[in-house]
C-alpha cells in the first residue's frame, strides 16, 4: 500500500511540475498555481489522489489563500468567540492583539486575503459594554471597541445566533445589531430556536453572493421546517448558502442523530456548508452529498481553563467554486484564552482524533486525517 501511495505522489508531483510550467499565471503579487483537479489552492503539492469523484486528498503544506474563479469565493471560520470574564481581563487598551499574536504574528499571514472571516460571538455587544438586567448565570456583554479591534485581522462577519445574544435583554439585542453595524460587521441570527429576517444577511463578494445563515437549538428543538425554507429561499437568490448553527451537547466530542439529521436537512434544502458550535469542545466532520458539514469548531477564545478538550479547535478554510469546496482543516490549541496553531506530532494527533469523532466512512476518516480535501457535487 505504501508503495502504491509513493507511486501516486511521484506521479502527481510530476504533473504539478507540468502544470505549473503551462499554466502558472502572469499577475502582480504573489503567483497562484490553477489545479484543475484541486481548485482554489495555492502552492500546493499533491500527496495523494484517489480516483473517486467527491473527494481529494492533498498534502497539509502551507497554503495561502488562493484566487477563486468567477462566483466563488475563501473563508475562513472560527467556532466561540468570547471576550468578557476572565478573557477581558488580558485585553489591554480594547485591543484584542495580547491574545492574537500566537496566531498573527508581525505579519498577520495567518489572516491574510481571505474573502470573509467569520466566527460565532458568543454575547451581546453594548454600549460601552455595559451589563444590563441579568438573563443567565452566564451573562456576557461586549464592548464596541473590542470588538472592533478584530477587524485589524480580517474579520468581517459574526454569527450571533445563540443561547448569549439575550444575555443582555432585547435592549443588548438591539445594541448589538446596531453596535455591529455602525462597525462594518456583517451578522446574521436571531435568539435561540428564533426564524426570522434576523436569521439571513447577505454578502457580495467578488461579485458573488453569499447568504450567511444562523439558526440556535440549545434550549429546545428547531422549526426545522421553517429552517429549510429559509435556505431554499436563499439559493434561490443567491450563489452560495453558508449556515451557522448552534447546537449539541456541550463537552461532548460525538455529534447527536439530530444534529445529523438537521445538517442533512439544511444541505437538501440547498446549504453549501454547515458549521457548527456549542460544545465548546471539537466535534466531527462529515460530508454530505458533496458538501462539508462541521459539527462543531470548539472555542477559538474563551476562558475555560478546565480542561485540555476545551481548550482544543478547528479553524476551517473554505475555497468554494460552483460544485466545488476545497476544505482546509487547521487544528488550534489555546494558551489562556491565546489561540495557536498546532504543529507536527501535535497536529497530527488531533487531526487523528478528529478523524474518529466524524462519520463513518473509512476511506473519508483517512481524508479528514490528511487536513485539506476537496468535495464535488
Amino acid at each position: 500500500m505504501e508503495r502504491k501511495y509513493r507511486l501516486y505522489a511521484i506521479t502527481a508531483v510530476s504533473l504539478l511540475a507540468a502544470s505549473a510550467f503551462l499554466w502558472w499565471p502572469r499577475s502582480s503579487g504573489d503567483e497562484v498555481s490553477r489545479l484543475t483537479h484541486v481548485p482554489a489552492i495555492a502552492k500546493n503539492k499533491i500527496k495523494t489522489v484517489e480516483s473517486q469523484p467527491s473527494a481529494v486528498v492533498a498534502s497539509t503544506s502551507e497554503i495561502e489563500p488562493a484566487a477563486v474563479a468567477d462566483k466563488g469565493f475563501s473563508g475562513l471560520f472560527f467556532g466561540d468567540i468570547m471576550i468578557d470574564r476572565h478573557v477581558a481581563t488580558r485585553i489591554k487598551n480594547d485591543d484584542i492583539a495580547s491574545l492574537m499574536g500566537g496566531l498573527s504574528g508581525e505579519s498577520g499571514k495567518f489572516f491574510k486575503d481571505y474573502d470573509l472571516v467569520s466566527a460565532n460571538l458568543e454575547g451581546a455587544v453594548t454600549d460601552k459594554g455595559a451589563h444590563y438586567a441579568l438573563q443567565l448565570t452566564n451573562d456576557f456583554a461586549f464592548k464596541p471597541a473590542t470588538v472592533a479591534s478584530f477587524k485589524q485581522y480580517g474579520f468581517n462577519f459574526f454569527n450571533l445566533a445563540n443561547n448569549h445574544l439575550t444575555d443582555q435583554g432585547q435592549k443588548g439585542v438591539t445594541e448589538t445589531r446596531t453596535n455591529l453595524s455602525a462597525l462594518g460587521f456583517g451578522y446574521s441570527g436571531c435568539a435561540d430556536r428564533q426564524i426570522g429576517d434576523c436569521s439571513g444577511a447577505v454578502k457580495e463578494l467578488n461579485g458573488t453572493k453569499i447568504a450567511l445563515l444562523g439558526f440556535s437549538m440549545v434550549y429546545g428543538d428547531l422549526d426545522s421546517a421553517a429552517a429549510k425554507l429559509k435556505v431554499a429561499e436563499a439559493k434561490k437568490q443567491n450563489d452560495f448558502v453558508l449556515v451557522n448553527v448552534h447546537w449539541g451537547t456541550e463537552y461532548t466530542h460525538q455529534f447527536s442523530k439530530k444534529q445529523q439529521a438537521l445538517g442533512h436537512a439544511l444541505v437538501d434544502a440547498g446549504a453549501d456548508a454547515v458549521i457548527g458550535h456549542h460544545p465548546h469542545v471539537t466535534q466531527g466532520i462529515e460530508r454530505y452529498k458533496g458538501k462539508p458539514i462541521f459539527y462543531s469548531l470548539g472555542n477559538f477564545i474563551f476562558d475555560q481553563y478546565f480542561s485540555r478538550d476545551t481548550q482544543e479547535s478547528l479553524a476551517i478554510g473554505l475555497f468554494m467554486e460552483p460544485g466545488t469546496t476545497t476544505v482546509r482543516i487547521f487544528p488550534l490549541k489555546q494558551k489562556r484564552s491565546v489561540p495557536e496553531l498546532m504543529n507536527g506530532k501535535e497536529k497530527d494527533a488531533f487531526l487523528l482524533k478528529v478523524s474518529d469523532w466524524s462519520t463513518s466512512e473509512q476511506e473519508f476518516k483517512e481524508v479528514i486525517k490528511s487536513g485539506i480535501f476537496t468535495l464535488n457535487e
